[in-house]
């Protein structure tokens, strides 16, 4: 039944019939209410509504689910097996939609992660890398560095002292 505060439904046992409805008693919290005849349902009972979803399929040597229903008998008319070859090229196609569908979301989903996870990494900037480029207006964060100059500021880059390579002869 619907509860009159939050308009959700819940378990209820029903305690009475009135002209306007049923009163009816919450299983879950016990408090009593008056509902109208459409603010309540029969509660299907899960064996059932098992039952009723369970349809039976077959796989076809490709990997497509068909309902065994739809499988085309001995018996069967030129009409009913030609309507049966339709609804099954019907399910087919939306099945290999479906799968193709589930790929190219697949590989989206590859392609962004690793946008994600390696774009911020690299060392370039601007379009499509994931680094915004750094205005050459930006104020420099020392005291020393200059408005307008690229990495003024920062220290110079130290190299190794070059040392000659002698090669020795075995």
């Amino acid at each position: 039944a619907i509860f009159p505060e939050d308009g959700l439904w819940y378990e209820c046992v029903i305690t009475e019939q009135t002209e306007k409805g049923y009163k009816i008693t919450f299983t879950d919290y016990g408090s009593r209410a008056e509902v109208k005849f459409d603010q309540i349902r029969l509660q299907s009972s899960g064996k059932v509504a098992e039952k009723k979803r369970q349809i039976k399929e077959v796989v076809t040597p490709a990997g497509y689910k068909i309902p065994e229903s739809l499988t085309i008998a001995k018996t069967d008319t030129e009409e009913v097996i030609d309507t049966k070859r339709r609804k099954i090229q019907a399910i087919k196609k939306q099945q290999r939609s479906d799968k193709l569908e589930a790929e190219s979301s697949k590989g989206q989903v590859g392609w962004q992660k690793f946008f994600n996870n390696k774009a911020s990494t690299r060392s370039k900037t601007g379009f499509l890398t994931g680094k915004p480029k750094e205005s050459i207006f930006k104020v420099p964060e020392h005291l020393e560095g200059k408005v307008g100059v690229m990495n003024s500021g920062g220290k110079m880059t130290d190299f190794a002292e070059a040392k000659k390579f002698s090669y020795q002869y075995v």
